[in-house]
């Protein structure tokens, strides 16, 4: 997504963007100046410039000894060095059709080996990856994420990344709670819902229709980061420019940014810069956490958190409009919304601590590793504020890396909303503490939860895959909590068995309304040998603050429930094959697979599944004791959901160049199906996408792009869209073409005064669209710019440029700030013509 420029804006935002470009503030008020951009793949790594990446790379972090997990929709096997750094891999939907594209760009933006020639490269490309599959296609299954959220840190990971958003329910929190306090730092993503007053997009919007879901005082947050857990970190998307990116959701829940708009990374066809979402902003986040953890493995959850948030780079604070109010119109029964506001908003609603920042992150990480630190401060929260206290003398307050107060004594409170999270150090002099990490939440601990009795026993029993136990009721028990946050009467809890580990339950009460004393059932996951053990449940509040422990009691886990293990494999994209292995005693085997839910039988371990679907279906099989697939069932396998889709359409081919200009190449690209889409990849990393395309496919070059005698090869690929997914084809060959050059003009400047005016002939490349005349002083930094194209005369008069010592000229096409092209210099001295009073004087002596 792309922030649109206006001049005024353009003109605003150049001396913050492009200083190192060799550009004096005194451009800013010349509109019609674009600076060099240089290559395309210089550009790409903007992200990582801007996080200070590559400064941190220097430094000799790369992330390496650290586990990242990345759960979403798998990689791709065939990315350079990416595949050989996994260590673990799960499929946790294998009956689900398989298209790691999601996956793949988030994994090589944590992992990715570095290539100069497109630029890509992740932010740690020296961790270890561990994979599980949750996603696929445009859905993520929520029972996979909460599975292989446990299984990751199971596996060792000290980070996992999810770009996904969530919702709020009681064993999500459970989980998190659980696996951030065994030390393991979650990212998330908050999501691309941030709204602008009229809808721009859908086939369900009017375009400039009024959005009355951008309201005054809304937030628009929908994340799995959205529990108050220390350790866990809500993700949001930054532009180039350092704010917030427009579509990025907000809230109190926010805690860092990171470049969200035009990442470069791989998906399984190649190196595609047109990756973005707050999707592209969590694995940079992750990345950079991993770093910490390089440099600092001793760090708890909450300890990389409250480094990353102490280290940020400021963000461009800007808040979105939003609507005053809206209202339903009886006449017309439509919404009609009113004065467009900012935002009442806390700033850090929309940008939270800042813009990560690797390069410091990473060094406050080592001077704490080596103890060249104060200690933390200690905190106290409320759902409003969290006061701050250390020792010793007054001290300078940073908050969030944002100097708040000077030479303060202690304690010093920070006040903010509930769910938001500050990074607090102290610093005197050249001394700085460690940070302090403090998230604002109600800080009631529940009670002690009663384990029910029957006859004198306690009502536990579990297997080897789960736990249950039944509780006195919960809210009684606890009034002060609000318990229900969450819908449908669900409880958070964690139950602690005596040999160290821990597993995530929730509680659920099933009960009609009318009952006045309610016991809550509670599950919860686990994965021990069969035999004795001991524990304790402790419940977690909404806020996820956890309570104090039952008593001990003891519980024997009995063998998990025979079930069959399917395994599925997509044989194309219209055709699954499910397998399974023989049942002992089973004669039979009763199946469904349709939508409806027919039951079938067969004698075979085996089905296959041909033709696309009406809508998604779910495949189970069920073991039957005689032939016909009567008796009692001996065993059945879980629901396993799977759809089939579009096959995938041929390889691309009779695709031709059509046009070569100096700004863009046209293809004759006709399409099999005209409601697909095309992928097209540039070798250096451009990349575009042409939905239900017309025949003619314009590829242009970047703004300013430095594409001269420059070849580039494209590859197309044909999506094919079904309602329930796509379908993608094999790339096309390579078609290589280069763009028209522009070469360098002619001409030459002299000063007629001493006053330095500046006259100049220029001798223009008549098949550019004019000249760049930029003045030069004696380092080379620009000064002064005229673009000749706005001019009929080629000659031209310039006044007042005592700091030029050069000019440089260049040939350009198209116009600023679009299809904009500089081609060929050529740097020519400023020749002196003027002759001084004072000189005539002498010469007449």
């Amino acid at each position: 997504m792309f922030r649109s420029l206006t001049r005024k804006t353009l003109s605003a935002v150049l001396a913050l963007c492009f200083t190192a470009s060799g550009i004096t503030s005194a451009l800013a008020d010349n509109s019609n100046y674009w600076p060099e951009f240089g290559t395309l793949a210089s550009h790409n790594e903007w992200a990582m410039t801007a996080i200070g990446g590559d400064i941190a790379h220097q430094l000799g972090a790369t992330g390496a000894g650290v586990k990242v997990a990345v759960l979403d929709s798998g990689i791709s096997t065939n990315i350079p060095g990416l595949s050989s750094k996994v260590v673990a891999y799960k499929d946790f939907v294998p009956s689900q059709p398989p298209l790691p594209e999601h996956g793949t760009l988030t994994a090589s933006t944590i992992a990715a080996d570095y290539d100069p020639t497109t630029g890509v490269g992740g932010v740690a490309p020296g961790v270890s990856l561990i994979i599980g599959r949750v996603c696929f296609l445009d859905a993520c299954d929520s029972d996979a994420i909460k599975k292989a959220i446990i299984w990751a840190a199971d596996q060792g990971a000290q980070v996992i990344s999810m770009s996904f958003t969530g919702f709020n329910d009681a064993e999500t929190n459970a989980i998190l709670t659980d696996i951030t306090q065994r030390g393991v730092v979650v990212v998330g993503a908050m999501g691309n819902s941030g709204c602008t007053l009229y809808f721009q997009w859908g086939a369900y919007y009017n375009l400039g229709a009024q959005n009355r879901g951008c309201l005054q005082g809304k937030t628009t947050e929908s994340s799995q980061a959205s529990y108050p857990i220390s350790g866990l970190i809500g993700a949001g998307a930054s532009d180039h420019f350092g704010a917030r990116a427009i579509f990025s959701s907000w809230g109190p829940n926010l805690d860092l940014i990171a470049p969200g708009v035009d990442s470069i990374a791989y998906d399984p066809i190649g190196v595609t810069n047109g990756f973005g979402g707050t999707s592209a902003a969590t694995p940079v986040i992750a990345g950079v956490a991993a770093l910490v953890l390089e440099a600092n493995p001793t760090l708890t959850a909450a300890q990389v958190q409250s480094v990353l948030q102490a280290t940020t780079r400021p963000a461009l604070e800007t808040k979105p409009k939003v609507w005053e109010s809206c209202q339903k119109s009886l006449e017309t029964n439509l919404w009609v919304c009113s004065n467009e506001v900012d935002s009442n908003l806390p700033q850090a609603f929309f940008t939270g601590a800042g813009v990560v920042a690797a390069d410091k992150a990473v060094l406050l990480a080592r001077r704490m590793a080596s103890g060249d630190t104060m200690p933390a401060p200690t905190v106290t929260v409320s759902e409003t504020s969290a006061t701050f206290s250390w020792p010793g003398s007054s001290a300078d307050v940073y908050v969030n890396s944002k100097l708040v107060a000077r030479n303060v004594t202690s304690p010093y409170t920070v006040a903010g909303q509930r769910k938001q999270s500050f990074a607090v150090q102290i610093k005197r002099e050249n001394a700085v503490s460690d940070p302090a990490l403090a998230i604002l939440r109600t800080v009631t601990i529940p009670k002690a939860p009663v384990i029910e009795e029957l006859n004198g026993q306690v009502l536990v029993n579990g297997r080897q895959d789960a736990l249950y136990l039944y509780v006195d009721d919960v809210r009684v028990s606890n009034p002060d909590i609000a318990w229900t946050q969450y819908p449908w009467g669900y409880i958070a809890g964690t139950f602690e068995f005596d040999d160290g580990t821990s597993a995530p339950c929730f509680g659920y009460d099933g009960g009609p309304p009318e009952l006045v004393i309610r016991t809550f059932s509670f599950s919860c996951r686990i994965n021990k040998p069969v035999g004795d053990y001991a524990g304790r449940l402790r419940l977690i509040t909404p806020d996820s603050v956890v309570g104090e422990p039952s008593k001990l009691f003891s519980v024997h886990l009995y063998p998990a429930n025979p079930s069959m293990e399917v395994r599925s494999r997509y044989l194309a994209e219209d055709a699954i094959r499910f397998e399974w292995d023989a049942v002992p005693g089973a004669q039979s085997y009763e199946y469904r697979y349709l939508p409806d839910g027919t039951l079938s039988c067969t004698t075979d371990r085996f089905l296959e599944v041909h033709g696309t679907m009406s809508q998604p279906s779910v495949f189970m099989v069920f073991a039957k004791p005689q032939a016909d697939c009567q008796g009692n069932t001996l065993s059945n396998s879980e629901y396993q959901s799977f759809r089939l889709i579009k096959p995938a359409p041929a390889k691309p081919s009779n695709i031709k160049i059509k046009e070569i200009t100096p700004t863009y190449i046209e293809f004759d690209a006709p399409l099999a199906d005209p409601s697909s889409t095309w992928r097209i990849y540039r070798s250096d990393g451009a990349f575009m996408r042409y939905d239900s395309p017309p025949q003619r496919i314009i590829f242009p070059i970047g703004k300013n792009e430095d594409a001269n005698r420059k070849t580039f090869t494209y590859r197309f690929v044909e999506v094919a869209h079904y309602l329930w997914g796509e379908s993608w084809s094999p790339p096309s060959d390579p078609i290589s073409a280069s763009l028209a050059n522009l070469d360098a003009p002619g001409g030459r400047c002299y000063a007629t005064t001493s006053a330095m005016n500046v006259t100049c002939e220029i001798n223009p490349n008549q098949s550019s669209d004019g000249t760049l005349i930029e003045f030069l002083d004696g380092d080379g930094q620009v000064v002064f710019s005229k673009d000749t194209k706005r001019w009929v005369s080629q000659k031209f008069k310039f006044g007042k440029l005592k700091s030029a010592h050069s000019v440089r000229l260049s040939s350009t096409s198209g116009d600023i700030p679009n299809w904009y092209r500089r081609g060929d210099s050529v740097t020519i001295p400023i020749d002196n013509r003027f002759v001084s009073n004072r000189y005539r004087t002498m010469i007449a002596k």
